[in-house]
């Protein structure tokens, strides 16, 4: 096979092994070209006919893989569009400047809107507004530009449910982010707070493929979260009728879509209990240092537990799974009235956003 060269690090990949050894964001766009990063971060893409090696369901849990395999609905789930990855590689070159970037975002209007308004919703109060888009894509970054680009595309995508409003769920989602944001701020300053906010706002991204792919089942479950005789959970909804878990088509569309690592861990364990998590593929693990593979864990934590104060902000006392948050608050060194204050300063901060 014709080697791949990476232009920033001067990565030479030759065979198989090369290109699944600390590569990340595999994602095949509606043109069949696999496009993925670098070790280093740099956007790399091939043609098709040239990556026989590549499976999607290569870095999938086996549950996730045998429905990919296995379930036709699936292959309902949009791609990325080409037009995005091509606009995510000019933002990963270290040689592209922040007028290129603009000048790129301004092929997808929608998009650049999109990003303007998040870099509004994550600046400080002290921060002016920002109407400039260039302004804006300085202050989030390129990492987290890239990433808020992906949520952002992904909120195009049109629910085929008929009781499972889209708008709610991205509301929800939104909500999310920005309390695993807070969580970060106040109880783990070493952690991004923007990595803490996308982790949030995609963590929950499998009700999505549900409501793509399984839109009458997904409506089901949604009924089941607010039957006044006989309200459940999400997760106890889709054990009660046996539909497939959303954190499992989670993976799968964190797998097709190219989501970092960090949001994939997050997605896998944020229903999961502290001492039942465990590490990353040693693939990935061999290209983190100790702190990095810390803040993973970390970050794992917040968002678990962010999930859950999202139920109890929104009053939905019903879908809140109780044992789980107090598990995760414990990590956190907190009190049950601390958790009680910690909620009273989340309902602010939510009263706060919607003024």
């Amino acid at each position: 096979m014709k080697p791949t060269f990476c232009q920033c690090c001067e990565r030479v990949y030759e065979v198989p092994e090369d290109y699944l050894k600390g590569t990340s964001k595999f994602r095949v766009c509606p043109k069949a070209f696999l496009w993925f990063e670098c070790s280093c971060g740099s956007g790399l893409v091939l043609k098709k006919g040239e990556y026989e090696w590549y499976s999607p369901t290569l870095r999938m849990s086996e549950a996730a893989a045998t429905i990919f395999q296995n379930v036709q609905e699936i292959r309902n789930i949009p791609l990325v569009p080409t037009a995005i990855m091509t606009l995510q590689t000019v933002i990963s070159d270290e040689n592209s400047s922040s007028t290129d970037i603009k000048k790129a975002l301004k092929q997808a209007p929608n998009i650049a809107m999109g990003v303007l308004r998040i870099a509004n919703n994550l600046r400080a109060s002290s921060i002016p507004e920002f109407t400039n888009l260039e302004h804006a894509i300085s202050f989030v970054g390129r990492k987290t530009l890239n990433e808020l680009i992906l949520t952002e595309t992904l909120q195009e995508f049109d629910f085929k449910t008929n009781f499972f409003a889209k708008d709610a769920y991205w509301q929800e989602s939104i909500l999310t982010g920005k309390i695993c944001e807070y969580i970060a701020e106040h109880f783990a300053r070493h952690l991004s707070k923007d990595e803490a906010y996308i982790a949030g706002c995609l963590c929950n991204i499998g009700k999505v493929v549900s409501a793509i792919c399984f839109p009458n089942v997904t409506d089901d479950v949604a009924r089941q979260t607010v039957n006044p005789r006989r309200p459940r959970t999400w997760s106890l909804g889709e054990d009660n009728i046996r539909a497939y878990s959303h954190v499992t088509l989670g993976e799968i569309a964190a797998s097709l879509w190219g989501f970092p690592d960090y949001v994939v861990h997050a997605i896998s364990y944020h229903h999961v209990v502290p001492e039942k998590v465990t590490d990353l593929p040693l693939d990935v693990l061999d290209f983190m240092d100790n702190e990095a593979e810390q803040r993973l864990a970390t970050l794992q934590q917040v968002v678990a537990m962010g999930n859950q104060f999202t139920h109890w902000v929104l009053l939905q006392p019903t879908r809140m799974d109780e044992p789980l948050l107090n598990s995760y608050a414990k990590k956190f060194g907190l009190s049950d009235e601390q958790i009680n204050q910690l909620a009273d300063q989340l309902m602010k901060l939510k009263e706060l956003k919607a003024s």
